[in-house]
């Protein structure tokens, strides 16, 4: 039997690891799992077939996933967060990367809200999640205050919607929006961004429509 024979596992081994990077979930398992193929491509062609320039082709393919992986982390510590967006990182999207919580940031937008704007009516067709950067907001319900929310909150349908939530929304300034339809889009497109959002973000984007409104009363002084 030829000695090469016994290395024929090189081949099946290659195989399932292609398999396996095609099937996995992160860009980084898929990396590592593409560099082992390669390398077990390099035994292939100098044990099995005796082929150098083979195995040559292997190690520039692993040179180029290094450098892809090399510029992706290049891109990742250099991601810029303004000063508002880098305290919404902080208390709410820590656990996302940041390129994925740049790309999240960047579905909604910055916005300064007067006193009595509404910001979340339950009963609309097309509601808003909110985070407040800045001020205050008191939610209420059938025209009572019965709340407030701060800066650093999240508020979504599901906070005005909840009867036992605190449910008015005052003194409100600056503010990131992001209509839920688009934000539910973006999250199915990356579920993983989902699975890492904090319990505040997600329970804010469960509930249904009642009589409740968010509404913004001032602007930076804090409420009485």
């Amino acid at each position: 039997m030829d000695a090469s024979e016994g290395w024929a596992w090189l081949g099946h081994a290659g195989i399932v690891l292609l398999i396996a990077a095609t099937l996995a979930p992160r860009e980084g398992q898929r990396a590592v799992l593409l560099v082992l193929a390669a390398l077990d491509g390099i035994a292939a062609s100098v044990i099995l077939i005796n082929r150098p320039s083979y195995a040559l082709l292997f190690a520039l393919l692993i040179v180029a996933i290094l450098v892809r992986m090399a510029w992706r982390h290049y891109h990742l510590v250099n991601v810029q967060f303004s000063a508002e967006e880098a305290g919404m990182r902080d208390r709410h999207l820590a656990a996302l990367p940041p390129d994925m919580a740049r790309r999240l940031l960047d579905e909604g937008y910055w916005l300064a809200a007067d006193k009595g704007d509404v910001l979340i009516d339950a009963a609309q067709a097309a509601p808003s999640l909110f985070y407040l950067a800045q001020g205050v907001a008191l939610v209420s319900r059938g025209g009572v205050e019965c709340g407030r929310c701060t800066a650093g909150d999240i508020i979504g349908r599901a906070l005005v919607s909840d009867a036992d939530a605190p449910a008015d929304m005052v003194r409100l300034a600056q503010l990131w929006c992001v209509p839920e339809a688009r934000l539910q889009s973006f999250l199915a497109s990356h579920p993983h961004a989902r699975a890492a959002l904090p319990p505040a973000m997600r329970a804010a984007l469960r509930g249904q429509g009642v009589d409740a409104k968010a509404r913004a009363t001032s602007g930076l002084d804090t409420a009485q």
